[in-house]
């Protein structure tokens, strides 16, 4: 049987998402959502980095990229930030 990181990277290969449940944490005043730390080496993520939530009847993390953004505004229009 596979290891869960083996199933990921099978799954991402075969162009299927990977959905994983994780628990939303406090951490000093905060509500916090933590990532599996093999994905922040895959998108070279490290602890400090901006990444853009985006709420669109459901959530998506991405790294925050300017010309992630600049497609994004092709593909959708106006996008409201905050």
């Amino acid at each position: 049987m596979a290891s869960g990181q083996e199933q990921d990277k099978k799954e991402q290969a075969n162009g299927l998402p990977v959905i994983v449940r994780r628990k939303l944490q406090n951490s000093g005043g905060s509500t916090v959502v933590t990532v599996p730390i093999e994905w922040l080496k895959q998108y070279a993520l490290k602890e400090g980095d901006n990444v853009l939530v985006i709420a669109n009847g459901s959530l998506k993390i991405i790294p925050d990229d300017k010309e992630i953004i600049k497609r994004l505004h092709e593909a959708i229009g106006e996008v409201k930030t905050e």
